[in-house]
Order: C-alpha cells, then structure tokens, then sequence
C-alpha cells in the first residue's frame, strides 16, 4: 500500500511536467557510492535553501520554496521505494516455513531420543554388525542435570546459616567460647564506666588536695614529739 502511494505521488508530480528527472546509478560499488554522496549533498543543499525561504518567505521566494519542497519530497520517496523493493527481495529469497520445518525435522532425525512414536526395541544390542543404531540412547546420564545447572549461580550456594556455622565450630573447638570471669576481664568498657571511673579518679585527687591545704606537713608526728 505504501508503495502504491509513492508511486502515485511520482506520477501526479510527471502529470504536471514537475517530476525531477532522476539520475543514473551504476552497478559498480564505486558508482552506487558516488550517487549516494551526490544525492546526500544535494538533500542537505535543499534543506539548508527551505530553511532560508522560510525565514523570510516573501511572495516572491514561494515558487523557488515550493520547487525545493517538491524535489526534496521526490528524493526520500525515491529513497523510500529502493528501500522496500530491497525487502521485498529479502523476502522473497526467504525459504516457506514447510521447508524450514522439513529442514529441523531432517536435522533431528538422527537424535533417537527425539524420534516421535520411534518403532526401535529398547532393549537388546545398541549396535547392529554392521553399525546401525539398533535401540534408542543417551549419550551422558548427566544430560538433565547439565540442563538445570545452565541457568544457576556461578557461586555455590550455602548450606547452612551464620548461627548454625558458629554452633557446629563452637562444638568442633574451632571456636574458644570465653568464661563470664575471663569475659568480664577482657570486656571492653562501655563509655559511661569510663567517665564514671574518671569522676571517681578525680574525686579522689580533691580530696588529697583539700587535706594537704589543711594539714601542714609533719602535723600528723607532732604530738610525738613534743617533749
């Protein structure tokens, strides 16, 4: 539908003898290089020239305005339409989904555990003399278990909590639990025991003071040495 509107626009424009002529595109990677820098230049040429029109816009400049509207138009609908015959062509190489479905059933049919409805005996020799698989196997034991174990942790979980470790070392004598004397003697002090500590320190310091201003030195021996 979209392309038919593009189209239809191109043909309305060459109706009116308006259509610019389109230039040629080679097939050599150089050439097709070439005409998209030259389109590019001329796109951004037409931008900057609108731009200009429009600040002014006189009656004069709306026919050169409309002109370089119209061929900038015509340049990304031209761009637009080699953009979808290209998809359309990467369609149309894509294969139908009978054949991809034929192609995975192909692909899996030498996976005997994925055989639907498979007719082989499940017990019996694996291998025939001449090497045909003769019953359905698997090829590791540890295929569902490889399964589950794509989408977990790269580190191993844990198998027990803090407390639990901490009991079973304490029991094991990993761990030397302290008595209530030793842990009363290595017991840090909290910071109100040690100011407490301080005001007794200082009480006692005072104290000393005041007797030492009240009592002179040696008053204490005087009454035995009085003669």
């Amino acid at each position: 539908m979209t392309k038919q509107y593009y189209k239809s626009f191109l043909s309305s424009l060459d109706s009116y003898s308006m259509l610019p002529s389109e230039p040629k595109r080679g097939v050599a990677p150089a050439d097709i290089r070439a005409a998209k820098i030259a389109e590019y230049k001329l796109q951004k040429t037409l931008t900057t020239t609108i731009a200009e029109l429009e600040s002014r816009f006189d009656d004069e400049d709306i026919r050169k305005w409309s002109l370089a509207s119209i061929e900038l138009a015509v340049i990304h609908t031209r761009q637009n339409l080699r953009s979808i015959e290209t998809e359309l062509e990467l369609i149309a190489q894509r294969p139908s989904p009978a054949t991809v479905a034929k192609e995975e059933i192909t692909a899996d049919s030498d996976r005997l555990d994925r055989i639907p409805g498979s007719n082989l005996s499940k017990t019996g020799p694996l291998l025939s003399r001449e090497g045909k698989v003769l019953r359905p196997f698997v090829l590791t034991s540890k295929r569902k278990e490889l399964q589950q174990g794509v989408f977990r942790p790269d580190h191993a979980l844990p198998t027990m909590s803090v407390e639990d470790y901490l009991t079973e070392e304490i029991r094991r004598g990993g761990i030397e639990v302290p008595t209530e004397e030793e842990g009363s003697k290595g017991r840090v002090k909290t910071g109100r025991e040690e100011e407490e500590e301080e005001d007794q320190e200082m009480k006692k310091r005072r104290e000393w003071d005041e007797f030492v201003e009240t009592h002179a030195k040696g008053s204490g021996n005087m009454g035995f040495n009085r003669g």
